[in-house]
């Protein structure tokens, strides 16, 4: 299943990590967080998989089949972001690739500038 470069998670996680410039002792977190991704991305080849299964279940009861192909694509996806999703995430914020992690280490959050705590403790000084 052919999907638009710019969808792939594991492309903006290559492009992050080529920013932040990893030493070599990142390595294991950084191959980590690029699996993660890719499996990720990897969610819409299980999900055609499954498809596959479906179209066979149609040829015994269509009706079936019917009202279990989007329930089954919906929980697939979702089943395997809301289980990679967090640990990519972590590992991400663990090679300070994140706007918490760039904020703690005094990198700065991003591009967003105060938050809105920060400008009224600025304002009261």
């Amino acid at each position: 299943m052919l999907r638009d470069a710019d969808e792939l998670l594991a492309l903006a996680v290559a492009e992050t990590i080529a920013a932040l410039s990893p030493v070599p002792a990142d390595a294991g977190i950084v191959r980590l967080a690029e699996r993660y991704a890719r499996d990720i991305d990897e969610a819409d080849l299980v999900t055609a998989s499954l498809v596959k299964v479906l179209r066979e279940v149609a040829e015994l009861d269509v009706d079936v089949h019917d009202r279990l192909l989007p329930l089954a694509v919906r929980i697939e996806r979702t089943t395997v972001l809301a289980s990679l999703g967090p640990k990519l995430l972590a590992a991400l914020e663990q090679l300070g690739a994140t706007p918490a992690a760039r904020s703690r280490r005094g990198g700065g959050g991003g591009d967003a500038g105060p938050n809105r705590l920060q400008a009224l403790r600025a304002a009261r000084r």
